[in-house]
């Protein structure tokens, strides 16, 4: 128990600073283009994206390691789709509806999503 009590420490860790990228990123190309006229996109806010996805990645893999993520990109989703939980933020699979409103919604629902996926699998292949 103790390591799974790690390992969300970590990764909600890893998922805040990612809150906190997004948002100066953010910022930083409202900035631009309010003063500047410079669009989206222009002066390095490509690498900024690279940083994101490399953060997304490493999360993901962290949590790979322990239990298999179903393949959803759960994380951009709540990045980019909810506004870091700020709309939008329910998500119905297989008939039930949750609400992930923050790193801690979403780490325990991507988790859960996992086990009950490896949980469904390793009911299929003793079924054979």
């Amino acid at each position: 128990m103790y390591e799974k009590e790690v390992l969300k420490s970590v990764v909600l860790g890893l998922l805040d600073k990612l809150v906190a990228l997004v948002k100066e990123s953010e910022e930083v190309c409202d900035n631009l283009y309010t003063y500047f006229n410079i669009p989206y996109g222009a002066l390095g806010t490509e690498t900024t994206g690279k940083a994101i996805d490399l953060v997304v990645s490493t999360i993901e893999t962290l949590i790979d390691c322990h239990v298999s993520i179903d393949g959803n990109d759960w994380i951009n989703w709540w990045i980019w789709e909810t506004k870091m939980g700020k709309k939008n933020t329910e998500v119905t699979v297989n008939g039930k509806k949750y609400e992930i409103t923050d790193t801690e919604k979403l780490y325990d629902f991507m988790v859960m999503e996992s086990e009950k996926g490896q949980q469904d699998e390793e009911h299929k292949t003793q079924s054979c």
